[in-house]
C-alpha cells in the first residue's frame, strides 16, 4: 500500500532493483578513490614480516618479503649492518631450500657490508670445497675457525682444504688444538684386533682419531679395517669410511706414500676413475710403490675399457714379481 504511494502502477521487481542501483551509484562521490601512499611502505616492515615467516619455516613466504625489503631498501636509508643482515637472511633461506648458487650470491653481498659472519664463511668454505676451489675454501674455513671457539668437523675440513691447496703443514696446525694423548685407546684397539669383530675394531680406531686427529697410524688402521669390511660385505658406509681415512692420510701426510695408494684404491671402488687416475699419477714415482701402483693402473684400465693395455701392464707386473723373487732367492 505504502509502496504504491510513491510508485503508482505495477512495477516489476527487476525494474525496482535497477532504480535502487542507480540511486546508490549517484550517492558515491565523484573523483579518484583515496589510497595509502606507496611512499609510506618501509623496507623494515617487509624485513620483519620475512623474519616472522622464517621462524614458522614458511620459507617461500619469508623469501618473498625479504625480496620486497631489498627492493624498497634501495630507495630508503639503511645502515651497512642492516644490509648485511638482510642479505644474510636471503642467503640463509636459499641455503635451507637447497639452492646453493643463489645462496652464494646473497652471502657474498652480505660480506661486502660485514666481514665477520661465521655462518657465511662456513657455508662458503663447504661450497668452494665441493667445487674443488681448495684455496678459497681454506680461506673461508680459516676465517670461520677464527670466529668460533671450537669446531672439530670444520677444522678437519679446513685442514684438508689447506692440504689440497698445497699447504699440508698449515692444515696440520689447524688440528693441533684438538690433539690429545690417545695411547690408551690405541692399546685397546691393538688388543681388540686379536679377538673382536671388525666393526668393534673400526669403532675403536674412530674413537682414537677423535682424541688425536693427527694420528697417522690410526688413520692407516682405520682404512685397512673399513676397506676390508667393504670388500667382505659391500657396505657403502664402510667404503665411505675408507675414503675418509685415506683422504686424511694422503693429504695431511704426503710423506707417507701408501696413503695415496689407499686413497686411489678407495676411489677406484667408488668408481671415481678420473680421480683415482689423478691420485695414481702422483704416486707412480714413490719409492716402494711401483708394483702396487702398476697393479692398480692395470685394474683401472680394465674398468675403463682398455683391456689390451691392462693385459700389458699385468704381464709387466708378473715379470717384475718373478724377477724380484729370483733376486731374493739368490741372496738367500
Amino acid at each position: 500500500m505504502y509502496f504504491n504511494l510513491f510508485f503508482p502502477g505495477r512495477i516489476q521487481r527487476q525494474n525496482f532493483w535497477l532504480l535502487w542501483s542507480g540511486l546508490v551509484f549517484c550517492a558515491i562521490p565523484s573523483g579518484p578513490i583515496a589510497a595509502k601512499p606507496i611512499s609510506d611502505y618501509r623496507w623494515e616492515s617487509f624485513y620483519e614480516s620475512g623474519k616472522a615467516h622464517e621462524e614458522l619455516n614458511r620459507l617461500d613466504n619469508a623469501y618473498y618479503y625479504y625480496e620486497k625489503a631489498e627492493r624498497w631498501m634501495k630507495g630508503q636509508k639503511a645502515t651497512e649492518v642492516q644490509k648485511a643482515e638482510l642479505y644474510n637472511a636471503m642467503g640463509r633461506i636459499r641455503q635451507k631450500q637447497n639452492k646453493p648458487y643463489e645462496a652464494e650470491i646473497h652471502f657474498r653481498k652480505s660480506l661486502l657490508y660485514k666481514e665477520d659472519q661465521a655462518n657465511i664463511h662456513l657455508f662458503l668454505g663447504a661450497f668452494q670445497y665441493e667445487r674443488r676451489r681448495y684455496t678459497e675454501a681454506a680461506q673461508h674455513y680459516g676465517r670461520y675457525l677464527s670466529l668460533v671457539n671450537k669446531d672439530p668437523d670444520a677444522a678437519r675440513a679446513a685442514a684438508i682444504a689447506y692440504a689440497r691447496s698445497g699447504q699440508p703443514q698449515q692444515g696440520r696446525e689447524l688440528l693441533l688444538p684438538y690433539v690429545s694423548n690417545n695411547e690408551d685407546i690405541r692399546r685397546e684397539c691393538a688388543s681388540l684386533s686379536l679377538q673382536s669383530p671388525q666393526e668393534t675394531l673400526l669403532a675403536c680406531h674412530k674413537r682414537a682419531l677423535t682424541v688425536n686427529p693427527l694420528d697417522a697410524e690410526s688413520l692407516r688402521e682405520m682404512w685397512r679395517t673399513s676397506y676390508a669390511l667393504f670388500q667382505a660385505r659391500g657396505n657403502r658406509e664402510h667404503l665411505l669410511d675408507s675414503l675418509f681415512a685415506a683422504e686424511q692420510l694422503h693429504f695431511l701426510f704426503p710423506e707417507i706414500p701408501e696413503g695415496g695408494y689407499y686413497y686411489a684404491l678407495s676411489l677406484l671402488s667408488e668408481k671415481k676413475y678420473g680421480n683415482a687416475a689423478q691420485v695414481l699419477a702422483g704416486i707412480n714415482g714413490s719409492e716402494g710403490m711401483e708394483l702396487p701402483a702398476l697393479m692398480m693402473e692395470a685394474e683401472l684400465r680394465k674398468r675403463t675399457g682398455e683391456r689390451d693395455r691392462s693385459e700389458e701392464i699385468y704381464s709387466a707386473v708378473s715379470s717384475a714379481v718373478e724377477k724380484r723373487s729370483g733376486l731374493l732367492q739368490e741372496q738367500r
